[in-house]
């Protein structure tokens, strides 16, 4: 679950708390807040998102995306080079992809 899920999560939970629940420190307030927003239309509720959420996990959201958007890229051009008969090593060269991972495309 990514950041964007797990907040949405938090807020789409949240309706099950009738008020603060007992034992919940005062971290979690911005939280219980946000938890009104669950009836926002979508484009409001990004724009909150990206009110609530500090730099350090915008900007790790982000690595993750581009480093899962890397891997599928590396992959579709895997795919590209085998269909096209290049030796396996020059594949898993250009793409960091291992044999075993180029042989099962």
């Amino acid at each position: 679950m990514n950041y964007v899920e797990g907040w949405f999560h938090i807020f789409r939970e949240s309706s099950n708390f009738a008020g603060k629940p007992e034992g919940m420190d005062a971290h979690f307030d911005r939280v219980i807040d946000a938890a009104q927003t669950r009836d926002l239309p979508e484009s409001s509720k990004l724009d909150y998102f990206n009110a609530m959420v500090s730099d350090k996990e915008r900007i790790e959201y982000g690595n993750d995306r581009y480093e899962a958007g890397m891997e599928k890229k590396n992959l579709e051009l895997a795919a590209k080079f085998k269909s096209l008969d290049t030796p396996l090593e020059i594949i898993a060269k250009a793409t960091g992809l291992s044999i075993e991972q180029i042989k099962a495309l």
